[in-house]
């Protein structure tokens, strides 16, 4: 089978186009998590400080769906910072990496593909 670019075990043109697609949307879905992540320390602040009810079944169930998606990346950050004094800092660091990974690895892995 000698078809674009197999014969040397590189990608074919419509391979690299797909990839770099594919890595597109990664870097998009990426930059939606950085939001949620934001919206869900603003929320935890709101809540913290009584400006926000969490007796509101909306407001609750809005908080309940930020926590299952974020969750997940904040509770191993979270176990690895030492503490300090009640305040927060792995949405940060979330936030560090995401911005790394989206803005400068994946652009990185796109044009050494294009």
């Amino acid at each position: 089978m000698e078809s674009e670019g197999y014969i040397s075990g590189g990608f074919g043109t419509g391979d690299r186009r797909k990839m770099i697609e594919l890595l597109g949307f990664l870097r998009y879905c990426l930059h939606v998590y950085s939001w949620l992540v934001i919206l869900s320390a603003v929320l935890s602040w709101l809540i913290g400080f009584g400006l926000v009810n969490y007796s509101n079944p909306n407001v609750r169930q809005i908080w309940k769906a930020l926590n299952v998606v974020t969750e997940p990346l904040l509770a191993p950050i979270r176990n690895l910072l030492p503490a300090a004094g009640g305040i927060d800092f792995s949405p940060l660091v979330l936030l560090v990496a995401i911005i790394g990974v989206a803005d400068y690895f994946i652009p990185f892995l796109m044009r050494t593909l294009g």
